[in-house]
């Protein structure tokens, strides 16, 4: 039986809140481009990878040094298509640049054990295995 409606919808509170709609108003900020909906954002995204890429890795707030352009290598490859080959970034440092109370990792094990681990908690015990590592000559 086919179905001509959507099973689930997001609230137009969502939609409004989303990282993309966000990514849209960045986009008519700082480049003076608007789109539409979704899809005319993919649209963009194929038609200038110049600047859609170096773009969205702004908008994000990558730490890192994203490199020269191109930025999407192969973009006719999937796979196989390379996204800021020349980017040199720290995962890590990206990982942990979010500040914070809200929770970093959430564990739920076997034997019903529950850990909740905040982003500012994480942080500190990376921190301190690293000076414990270059204490070590690590």
């Amino acid at each position: 039986m086919a179905h001509d409606e959507p099973l689930w919808q997001p609230t137009v509170e969502a939609v409004r809140a989303s990282n993309i709609t966000r990514f849209m108003a960045y986009m008519a900020r700082h480049y003076g481009t608007w789109f539409a909906d979704s899809r005319d954002l993919h649209a963009f995204s194929v038609r200038v990878p110049e600047v859609f890429w170096p773009a969205l890795w702004d908008f994000f707030g990558i730490v890192g040094e994203k490199g020269h352009g191109p930025y999407l290598k192969d973009g006719g490859k999937m796979p196989g298509a390379q996204f800021f080959p020349d980017a040199r970034l720290n995962f890590a440092e990206n990982l942990l640049a979010r500040p914070g109370h809200e929770p970093a990792v959430v564990f739920w094990g076997e034997d019903r054990v529950k850990r909740r681990l905040q982003w500012e908690e994480l942080t500190a015990q990376v921190s301190r295995l690293q000076q414990w590592l270059k204490s070590h000559g690590v």
